[in-house]
């Protein structure tokens, strides 16, 4: 259940592109062994930077991206 001020994304490629656009991961949800939901810190643009990530409208450092996508593969699959 998100809290206050938590944005709650199940989409591993969004929470990695928020993360790289410097959104902070708060936690992560592995209660179902099949679905992980990613809390990130929420902002008052987040939803537009939502819709503009499926519009394939945003640009990012792919480095970054590189490196916080496999930082929540690793969250995944760890005991973290």
């Amino acid at each position: 259940m998100p809290k206050q001020n938590e944005l709650p994304i199940d989409f591993m490629e969004l929470a990695a592109v928020l993360m790289t656009l410097d959104y902070k991961l708060i936690r992560v949800d592995k209660t179902n062994q099949k679905h992980c939901i990613f809390y990130l810190e929420e902002h008052e643009d987040s939803y537009q930077l939502i819709t503009r990530y499926f519009n394939s409208e945003l640009t990012v450092d792919p480095k970054r991206l590189f490196i916080n996508l496999r930082t929540l593969k690793y969250m995944i699959h760890s005991q973290y």
